[in-house]
């Protein structure tokens, strides 16, 4: 990479509540110690890891971890964990994996494209939750503007990370967070709104 340094290493999605090796937190604890690496994380899977890493790993400075306006469990199991142990959240799929895109809901991914995975029920309960923010609600009619900036809004997040294939998604994002975070108000509907994540997310 032609680098002196790495910024932030994250370990991405390791088995869930996986023992990290000795002889890794070893050749961790040298690498932050001669500034190969400023500092380390862990992408999780699921909220309940990252709890298990931040109790466990005292060199754990970075948590990533889904949150969007459909999965916010991260709010009452996390947060707040993070802030007391110093430790950044990174938030992931701010766009709820494309989902807020309902050309995605009803698109056929390949086999090789986790989303093919989704089944009709959880792509179901997507399009009754888009639905419902929309209803009678012109400010939600582009929830895709919105997505972005409700992770930004959140005081608990340090760095939102959408996924980006395209120039034109790019600078879709930019033009986003130029428009800054949403309104408190913006908040509390979406939360009346959706006020729990789906049954069968982990």
């Amino acid at each position: 990479m032609k680098r002196e340094y790495i910024d932030i290493f994250l370990l991405h999605s390791p088995p869930e509540k996986i023992n990290i090796d000795l002889t890794l937190e070893k050749k961790i604890n040298q690498t932050l110690q001669s500034g190969e690496i400023s500092s380390f994380g862990v992408s999780c899977r699921s909220c309940d890891d990252a709890i298990y890493y931040i109790n466990n790993y005292e060199f754990i400075k970075h948590i990533e971890i889904n949150y969007n306006i459909f999965d916010r469990r991260a709010e009452k199991k996390l947060f707040k964990l993070a802030r007391k142990n110093n430790i950044s959240i990174i938030a992931r799929a701010p766009f709820a994996n494309g989902m807020v895109f309902t050309k995605n809901l009803k698109k056929k991914f390949k086999n090789i494209d986790f989303r093919s995975k989704f089944d009709s029920d959880t792509k179901n309960w997507l399009k009754k939750k888009i639905q419902n923010l929309n209803e009678k609600n012109k400010s939600f009619l582009k929830l895709y503007s919105i997505a972005l900036r409700f992770c930004i809004s959140n005081e608990y997040i340090s760095v939102v990370i959408p996924g980006m294939r395209s120039i034109k998604q790019i600078n879709d994002n930019i033009r986003y967070f130029k428009l800054g975070k949403i309104s408190y108000k913006e908040i509390k509907k979406i939360n009346n709104k959706i006020p729990s994540t789906y049954n069968k997310w982990k």
